[in-house]
């Protein structure tokens, strides 16, 4: 186990939520996860209180979309996104694949895409998304998009007439993991309570360890695609908190921090002490050679 999973076992906000089965996910364990993606459910599974932190405000919000895979690309709606394989598959030539809501490596067929009405994505994350892809350098890196529907004809309109559309005329296609780095816009409009909706549009403060005051957060499948019965639809919640480290949460984190930096120093010794003795053989069997 690397010491990077083993220190989000130990971390006050992370421990509980590491070991819940309600978080679990076995396709971790059967694909493992992409070397970018960063996060993992701060939240005890079972729904006890964070530990470490006092919780000045959380907003949860449901949503309905419809998820494929790669696989997929070639089927027709609704079982299938046909109409845009065009747009996708140049994503997926382009740039490297995010990962799922749990951040899982699939490869090839089985990569999942997620797609929703641009009208039911909160203004404020709609605005990110806006931002983002009128940026060149963040679009290139961006796994998602925002495509036209199709007209009655069926067809979907080019790319350079989608800002002439209606929000209600357009859809919103990502990546799962895509969705963390902005996941707190999901929520934060209207947030209650006292700068909830100010503190939980600051991005800048969502972090995967909070050390202060931060937010964290997290998204979860309530639901999954029915695939053996053509089904695509999915729900998702998204959870996001603003929260104030303890002072013994600070205790208990910095422990596991000195912990943590003690376990990779002497990984990093391990690794040259093995390298010089794989030196240390090769040099002696050249001397061996060179005797013979």
């Amino acid at each position: 186990m690397k010491l990077t999973t083993l220190f989000a076992f130990f971390t006050p906000s992370l421990a509980t939520a590491a070991v819940s089965v309600g978080h679990y996910h076995w396709d971790v364990v059967r694909a493992g996860t992409v070397d970018s993606f960063k996060w993992s459910s701060p939240f005890p599974g079972d729904g006890s209180p964070l530990t470490g932190y006092t919780t000045a405000c959380e907003e949860k919000a449901i949503f309905n979309a419809t998820q494929y895979r790669y696989t997929d690309l070639g089927e027709a709606p609704p079982a299938g996104v046909a109409p845009w394989a065009g747009t996708i598959r140049h994503l997926f030539t382009s740039r490297a694949y995010p990962g799922t809501w749990q951040g899982v490596n699939f490869k090839g067929d089985e990569r999942e895409i997620v797609f929703m009405e641009y009208k039911d994505v909160p203004e404020l994350a709609r605005n990110w998304i806006e931002e983002q892809l009128k940026d060149p350098k963040m679009m290139a890196k961006r796994f998602m998009a925002v495509l036209g529907k199709r007209n009655a004809e069926g067809k979907v309109p080019p790319q350079a007439e989608l800002d002439g559309l209606k929000v209600e005329d357009k859809l919103f296609m990502f990546a799962p993991a895509e969705i963390y780095d902005f996941l707190p816009l999901w929520v934060a409009k209207g947030a209650k309570g006292h700068k909830c909706e100010e503190r939980l549009t600051d991005i800048s403060k969502y972090v995967m360890q909070v050390d202060g005051d931060g937010i964290l957060g997290w998204a979860q499948t309530l639901t999954r695609p029915d695939r053996d019965i053509g089904k695509r639809d999915v729900s998702f919640e998204i959870d996001a908190r603003f929260v104030i480290e303890s002072a013994e949460g600070r205790q208990v984190r910095q422990f596991w921090e000195r912990a943590y930096a003690m376990g990779r120093r002497a990984e990093r010794k391990k690794v040259r002490e093995e390298r010089q003795g794989k030196r240390q053989l090769m040099q002696a069997q050249r001397a061996d050679k060179d005797e013979l």
